[in-house]
């Protein structure tokens, strides 16, 4: 480990986290509705 490839691939995957996250944190409620919804069924 240790190529600029492998540094590369680690910015692109913590990238996609944090976008994930952010999408996570930007869609709450939505999350959450569909969270109550499934636990009523």
């Amino acid at each position: 480990c240790g190529t600029v490839l492998d540094f590369q691939n680690q910015n692109a995957i913590s990238g996609k986290l944090i976008a994930f996250e952010f999408n996570l944190l930007h869609h709450q409620i939505y999350f959450y509705r569909c969270i109550r919804f499934i636990r009523l069924w």
